[in-house]
């Protein structure tokens, strides 16, 4: 057991790690801001962090337990006093993002150890599962509709149901019992005329009595962008997903309306997932031929689910032992089985003799599969991709090189990603290096985001952002007209000549938006390094922190800023400025940038692009081709 401290008590963290230690449990730090604790859980290999609200940082709570919990780490919580109607509601989201584990107040050592030691049930916790607020709170992560990949999803809403004329036995609600309902399948007045419940077969499969017509469609209630866009691509071709549901009401309209033909719902996790699945479970196997339940963890609230969906009819479940998880590999396995089922039902009549039939290989859709990696509560897709056998281009894949193969190295800037720039002693000269990139990364024909996200921020400047633009367009002000757009590029400028904070929060959530969109995003963070600090832990960033050569006192304190803002992260990158300077670079530090004349012209030829529309550094791949032979 591996053990991670971070209480925000320098006190308690001290006496919790000697009580370890002395009882021969591995404590692999002390963490002491919230931003760096998921990456420093996965740097030092924890296996158990033991967190508390008491931690500084920004980041709200619940949310950095749901990522940690997604990261498949045991979480031991100390919400606060019990009486304390802020430490409950945040023991209660807790409890249902899987966190049992829970000491509060007053904490001692010892009890916090005893529980490290002796992990709790569902019933140990003492407190109810707010699945509801953890439901809500992952269903608004994405307000912006997004185009491209998602964008059928979320066009083919379905229009709201008028159950005003409807037989009352019609109206099931999501809250009822569904063994109260006595609607007789096949009915006219229950479900569609010629439609049969799914009969089991006795291998798992149920027999669909439904004549599908063309490609089968799914309706997902996984509550998780990244899980409605992960299970897209995978099926792309053999499936169409032709809505996501985020909340009950919105999956019992689709149900409704949208005519599915799979239905595939997860239990409420950090990882996603929809409140009240297995109810709304009960309710589509009336409606759907096919109906697929992730319940995952078999505790106590898994086992009461499981018993009602089977109860109700669902004869696909997903789960896992306490503890487990539910691999991709079943999931895409069932789902696969579904859909074949579903083609031999539709090419051949059910009162036939069915012959054996090879198992149809999904069509592949022509882009590589993400994979993708979840946990909790005991849900997880870890490395999942289609059942497919390997093609010649599969083959060709592996023989390639690290920095041969896009997204495969953290320092490349892949579509979708970050690049932050970052400057200390010579916060313009960061101005300089973002406002090229962003030129760089339009000239792909591709929508570029440039934020500057420091108060002497010159990125604007360098873009060619007119005087009277930076007045009108500093984003912030409010009220000012943000974002300017030039042609592929969107930028929110600041006025150096302002002196007015960025604010940091400001700072990230303008970012996050702008990604929502942006095939690349450019910040300048001028010579804020420690805001920089913040861009290393979003997703596909890469951060460069460019020191000055000329000046001994200035290259020393600015080796201190990049040492603390690397600490071995493989996303962030150095570059140095020798204008003026004799041809030395420091030993301890390897650049991927070296600017000698012009920093425009330098990055243009340390940065190459790829053919899939990464960006690489050439001395990176230099570096590769020489250890590779």
């Amino acid at each position: 057991m591996r053990v991670l401290v971070a209480t925000g008590l320098e006190e308690l963290d001290g006496s919790i790690s000697d009580e370890l230690s002395s009882r021969d449990i591995e404590v692999v730090g002390e963490c002491y801001y919230r931003e760096g604790l998921l990456s420093l859980a996965k740097d030092r290999g924890a296996d158990v962090v033991i967190l508390s609200p008491h931690l500084p940082g920004w980041t709200d709570m619940v949310e950095l337990v749901r990522e940690l919990r997604m990261a498949g780490l045991r979480v031991v919580l100390l919400p606060g006093r019990r009486d304390d109607g802020e430490a409950l509601d945040l023991a209660r989201k807790g409890v249902a993002l899987g966190v049992y584990d829970l000491v509060w107040d007053p904490v001692s050592p010892a009890a916090v150890i005893n529980r490290v030691l002796n992990p709790a049930t569902l019933a140990d916790a003492g407190v109810e599962p707010d699945e509801a607020a953890v439901g809500k709170m992952m269903g608004e992560e994405v307000k912006v509709k997004k185009a491209g990949l998602l964008g059928k999803l979320n066009q083919l809403r379905p229009s709201s149901i008028n159950q005003a004329d409807k037989p009352e036995r019609e109206k099931m609600q999501v809250g009822n019992d569904p063994e109260q309902e006595e609607s007789t399948p096949g009915g006219e007045d229950a479900v569609e005329p010629g439609y049969k419940p799914p009969q089991d077969t006795g291998c798992g499969i149920p027999v669909l009595n439904k004549v599908v017509l063309g490609t089968p469609k799914a309706l997902l209630g996984l509550g998780s962008e990244q899980l409605e866009e992960w299970f897209q691509g995978v099926f792309d071709g053999v499936l169409e997903v032709i809505h996501a549901s985020r909340t009950p009401e919105d999956f019992k309209e689709a149900v409704e309306n949208s005519a599915p033909d799979i239905a595939v719902l997860m239990r409420t996790g950090p990882a996603g997932g929809i409140a009240d699945a297995h109810k709304l479970a009960a309710l589509a196997v009336t409606r759907v031929p096919a109906v697929l339940f992730i319940a995952g963890e078999l505790d106590d609230i898994g086992k009461k689910m499981v018993e009602a969906a089977a109860s109700a009819g669902v004869r696909h479940i997903l789960t896992c032992p306490p503890g487990g998880f539910v691999s991709g590999e079943e999931l895409v396995f069932l789902v696969n089985s579904l859909i074949r089922e579903l083609k031999t039902i539709q090419t051949e009549p059910a009162t036939a003799v069915q012959k054996t039939k090879p198992k149809e290989k999904p069509r592949k859709s022509g882009r590589r599969e993400r994979k993708l990696r979840f946990a909790l509560p005991g849900i997880s897709v870890k490395e999942s991709v289609p059942l497919e056998e390997e093609t010649r281009e599969d083959e060709a894949e592996k023989d390639k090189t690290l920095h041969d193969v896009p997204g495969k190295n953290p320092a490349s800037i892949v579509p979708g990603g970050l690049f932050a720039v970052v400057s200390p002693w010579r916060p313009g000269l960061a101005g300089r290096i973002a406002a090229q990139a962003a030129r760089m990364f339009a000239a792909t024909e591709n929508e570029v985001a440039f934020i500057c996200a420091a108060k002497e921020s010159t990125g604007a400047v360098w873009l060619d952002v007119s005087d009277e633009e930076l007045i009108m367009c500093d984003w912030r002000v409010p009220g000012s007209a943000v974002p300017l757009v030039r042609d592929r590029l969107k930028l929110w400028p600041v006025d150096p000549a302002k002196d007015l904070d960025c604010g940091r929060d400001g700072v990230i959530e303008l970012i996050k938006q702008a990604r929502r969109t942006a095939v690349y995003t450019v910040v300048d963070f001028g010579g804020d390094v420690n805001l920089a600090g913040k861009a290393v832990f979003l997703g596909r960033s890469v951060v460069m922190c460019v020191v000055p050569g000329g000046d001994t006192v200035e290259l020393k304190t600015a080796m201190l800023w990049y040492r603390q803002l690397k600490e071995g992260r493989e996303n962030v990158v150095a570059g140095i400025d020798l204008r003026g300077s004799p041809p030395v670079v420091p030993e301890q530090l390897d650049p991927v940038l070296t600017i000698r004349h012009n920093p425009a012209d330098a990055l243009s030829e340390a940065l190459v692009q790829g053919a899939e529309g990464e960006f690489y550094w050439e001395r990176m791949r230099s570096i590769a081709k020489k250890q590779t032979g």
